[in-house]
């Protein structure tokens, strides 16, 4: 089963090795190219980062403004709160973007749910319209900030549809209740549960550990049920978020750059599948080296979460694996491309 968003980072795909009915190891092959940030090297700001959303179009502009602020920090260069928040506020949209379109699209999928596609539409749509009533429109992947032209009824009236969007899925009776009644008709609740004491991925199940509801179902093990209200809680996380980002705006215009480009500097910047963090350093005003440490890396290592929840496995079924793994796998990382593969010895 695959997300329906292609990406050059490739395709993961996770094949689980069945033994006397049991998931006995879980295999990670990625066509994910390595250090596809080399091809920056040798190039300006002005070259890469009007770009990099769309080359590492897998959370773009999260690595639009992770590439934005580790040049600025490289080069000293401090922008203002309100550019801070403008770009939140196009990183938070995104966040939000990513999470619904799994919540009701393919969490209902695996469960054999109607999808219910009204929230990924208007985050979907937020997205552009918070980058016009921002910036009016134009530009704004520019080292130092762009300017702001804010359009704050619009702004508001944005972040009100998606807040509406939002109480309509967690109404009563609504798709989120109906995942939670297909994860626990399924049996799924404590699927892909922690080993005891460990940590866990830094997506929303780590933002939302001692969220009161998480924290709850938590205590039989961090499985399905937890990961889904993990989920449920950052989308009204993110709506508070934005709430409180567009009240720091205000006019504001771009910093002027310094006449000699050079410097190291890095930022991280939140994701829905984790922290996202972008190193970079610049001689002659031009990039000298950029690395790109994304969780996914984490999130699919051999020892990571995405593995430790399938091994062992109820494997009798290998449809029902197949659909339960998806839903392991989405609730970790809500934004890679990936499928799934069950091999019997």
């Amino acid at each position: 089963m695959t997300s329906p968003k292609a990406d050059i980072g490739g395709e993961i795909t996770i094949r689980l090795q069945v033994v006397t009915g049991k998931v006995s190891s879980v295999d990670i092959a990625s066509s994910r190219l390595p250090d596809m940030s080399r091809m920056f090297l040798g190039r300006t700001p002005e070259q890469v980062l009007p770009l990099i959303g769309t080359v590492f179009s897998l959370c773009g502009k999260a690595q639009t403004i992770a590439g934005l602020q580790a040049t600025e920090s490289a080069l000293g260069l401090r922008v203002s709160r309100a550019q801070h928040a403008a770009r939140d506020m196009l990183r938070l949209a995104e966040m939000l973007t990513q999470t619904a379109w799994r919540l009701c699209l393919n969490w209902p999928q695996a469960l054999n749910l109607p999808p219910d596609p009204a929230l990924p539409r208007l985050a979907l749509a937020a997205e552009g319209q918070f980058e016009q009533a921002l910036f009016g429109g134009a530009g704004w992947k520019s080292v130092g900030g762009a300017a702001l032209e804010l359009d704050a009824k619009g702004i508001a009236k944005v972040i009100e549809t998606l807040q509406s969007g939002i109480r309509s899925l967690t109404a009563h009776g609504g798709l989120a209740a109906q995942l939670r009644d297909g994860i626990a008709a399924a049996g799924l609740d404590g699927f892909g549960a922690l080993p005891m004491n460990a940590t866990p991925e830094a997506g929303a199940l780590s933002r939302q550990w001692h969220n009161p509801e998480v924290n709850s179902l938590r205590k039989n093990g961090a499985g399905l049920a937890a990961r889904l209200a993990a989920s449920l809680a950052d989308l009204n996380e993110i709506a508070s978020a934005l709430s409180l980002a567009s009240a720091t705006l205000a006019s504001d215009h771009p910093k002027t750059l310094p006449q000699v480009i050079f410097g190291s500097g890095d930022a991280t910047v939140m994701t829905a599948r984790g922290p996202l963090k972008h190193a970079v350093t610049l001689r002659d005003g031009v990039y000298a080296a950029y690395e790109i440490n994304a969780p996914t890396e984490g999130n699919f290592a051999p020892n990571g979460p995405v593995v430790a929840g399938l091994i062992g496995a109820d494997a009798t079924d290998a449809a029902a694996l197949t659909k339960a793994a998806m839903l392991h796998i989405l609730a970790i990382d809500p934004c890679i491309r990936y499928s799934v593969e069950v091999d019997h010895a």
